[in-house]
């Protein structure tokens, strides 16, 4: 009898904990004034009594509820949910897991918008220098494409700049720059194709700099080349080592196609300029040469050994093919020397703003950098110094492996 009258008295005990909570639940839905806090009052005595977990999960959400829904604060809504996850409330973690998603995916929304209006206001920027181009066409006055005969002559030459001891140890030199870098002429296959060659973009702060002119493996063309070609007025450069090989007939009359210089990587949002003045440098002539004229506007002129050649940067210019002793047709010769070797240095004169986003020094660029490096400098305002940041790096990773 002690034992039924026990567990008479512990289901007794159980049923108010749950009334309570049905009770509570009711006027929660019904929400009428001041049901949240009686409400409240209900669920409260359940979490200090003996009831299970389950049953006490249940009224810390539903005292969620009441803070969230019911006139309460969403700190102490989201304290009672917690409670009510600890408990093993299902609906409580599952809603806790949604709300967490939903401030993640918030928070990347947010992080997309913003970088979306960063590209907006780059790609506004550099727009404004495509306007810029048209519209202020002033601004850009200081650029001088060399087309003034009266400022650069057509044609000019400087004979014996270059003695015969010089000349042999340059050709080396070069000979072994494009072993190490690759020898593929990287300037137009239909202007340039059957030749050799190696190109490099600068500008005068590459002088200065520890993995460019100052590094043992480039040291030698500023020291033995640059300073004998460098024209003060220009701060942008493009160095070509140009090697021609002997061979003619009629489908092949034409050594280096017809073509301007303007080489120089230019921002793709501003005007394309060519080249101020271009300096031919003739290193190796052979003897018996039959051709290998430069045709600069229509007119032939015939290489010099050891001299150079400057021409205004805006005159149309090619190079004939041309065999050793031999006035018909002759096979490609590959022999070192029958070659005919010139270094070439384009020059250009830019406005600051156009400079600043010039390559500083890069040897060799692939066709991919040629084509991507402009469009990089072009996005504004970060991407000349990306850009810097790109070369410099490949500079000094490339620099040893030219020595």
């Amino acid at each position: 009898m002690a034992d039924e009258a026990r567990g008479r008295y512990a289901e007794e005990t159980k049923e108010p904990p749950m009334q309570y909570f049905t009770r509570a639940t009711q006027l929660l839905r019904r929400n009428g004034p001041g049901d949240g806090v009686e409400a409240e009052k209900l669920l409260l005595p359940i979490l200090d009594g003996d009831g299970d977990a389950a049953l006490k999960g249940r009224a810390c959400y539903a005292l969620g509820y009441r803070h969230e829904s019911c006139g309460g604060s969403e700190a102490e809504a989201e304290a009672w949910l917690a409670k009510a996850a600890a408990f093993g409330d299902l609906q409580a973690i599952d809603l806790i897991a949604d709300r967490k998603r939903g401030v993640r995916i918030k928070r990347l929304l947010d992080i997309v918008v913003f970088l979306l209006l960063i590209c907006a206001s780059f790609a506004v920027w550099t727009l404004r220098d495509l306007v810029e181009v048209v519209a202020f066409k002033e601004k850009w006055e200081d650029e001088v494409p060399g087309s003034d005969p009266r400022i650069v002559p057509d044609v000019a030459w400087r004979d014996g700049v270059f003695s015969i001891e010089k000349r042999r140890d340059l050709v080396e030199k070069g000979e072994h720059l494009l072993g190490v870098v690759g020898d593929a002429n990287p300037l137009s296959e239909e202007g340039f194709g059957g030749t050799r060659g190696v190109v490099l973009h600068f500008t005068r702060a590459a002088f200065e700099d520890a993995y460019a002119f100052q590094h043992p493996a480039y040291a030698w063309l500023y020291e033995g080349v640059l300073q004998e070609l460098l024209d003060d007025r220009c701060d942008a450069f493009v160095f070509n080592i140009l090697v021609v090989p002997p061979g003619r007939d009629k489908n092949r009359t034409v050594g280096v196609g017809s073509h301007v210089d303007q080489t120089l990587m230019q921002p793709s949002t501003q005007r394309e300029q060519t080249a101020y003045s271009v300096s031919v440098a003739y290193l190796q002539v052979p003897q018996g040469l039959d051709g290998g004229e430069l045709v600069v506007a229509g007119r032939s002129h015939a290489p010099r050994e050891g001299s150079v050649l400057v021409f205004r940067g805006d005159q149309s210019h090619r190079v004939k093919a041309f065999c050793l002793n031999n006035e018909g047709d002759c096979a490609v010769d590959q022999t070192p020397e029958t070659k005919r070797i010139s270094f070439v240095l384009e020059q250009y004169r830019v406005v600051p703003e156009k400079l600043r986003r010039t390559p500083l020094f890069i040897i060799a660029p692939t066709a991919t950098e040629q084509a991507l490096l402009p469009l990089l400098a072009s996005l504004r305002p970060l991407g000349p110094g990306l850009q810097d940041a790109y070369l410099w790096v490949r500079r000094r990773w490339l620099s040893g492996g030219h020595m």
